[in-house]
């Protein structure tokens, strides 16, 4: 008889959207950078493009909530919208394929970049330095230059530029004992055997 899985196995989104749309709602841009801060750590580890969207989204949240000009009442009715599509992710991550998955996204992204029409480029650029962040993180972590600008669709020249401008291999390089990593070994082996 199998086992049930827990929510909280890296493969599971739907918990990390809940906490995205619950965290967009009370606009808290501290919360959001931690969900987003977390979601890149993990994503050189866990990578999927499902995983890739979420953690995108919740950089790009977080940088929305965190600009006053962006949550004030006169976007109200575009905040509903984004919080609105969110939940639609919500519902499909876990069950829909990659198609409707990505086409739920793509109406998430459009009413983002709806969110600001007096200065579109903003938002655009939002998504788009939230890649270019994203490879420069699984660059650091250990992945290929190409295979980080495969995975992000970011050119490998601007990933290794932003790369060395924001020293993110030193920001991301974590130094651990050998018992911290036999801790870690042994962890990993007792979730694989349940």
């Amino acid at each position: 008889m199998k086992r049930p899985q827990p929510l909280n196995r890296p493969d599971r989104l739907r918990p990390v959207c809940i906490s995205l749309v619950k965290n967009l709602e009370k606009r808290s841009p501290r919360r959001l950078k931690k969900i987003s801060d977390k979601l890149m750590r993990e994503l050189a580890i866990h990578y999927s493009l499902k995983r890739f969207s979420v953690t995108l989204l919740a950089y790009v949240l977080y940088k929305i909530v965190s600009k006053p000009r962006l949550i004030s009442s006169e976007h109200d009715k575009e905040m509903a919208n984004i919080e609105r599509s969110i939940n639609e992710l919500t519902n499909c991550i876990d069950s829909c394929n990659d198609e409707v998955f990505n086409k739920t996204f793509e109406k998430v992204k459009d009413y983002i970049k709806n969110l600001d029409k007096t200065d579109p480029r903003f938002l655009l650029n939002r998504i788009n330095k939230g890649k270019l962040k994203i490879g420069a993180i699984v660059y650091a972590q250990g992945f290929s230059l190409g295979r980080a600008s495969e995975l992000t669709g970011i050119d490998r020249h601007d990933i290794q530029n932003y790369s060395g401008k924001t020293y993110m291999i030193d920001r991301i390089k974590e130094e651990k004992t050998i018992f911290e990593r036999l801790d870690m070994a042994r962890r990993i082996i007792s979730r694989k055997k349940e």
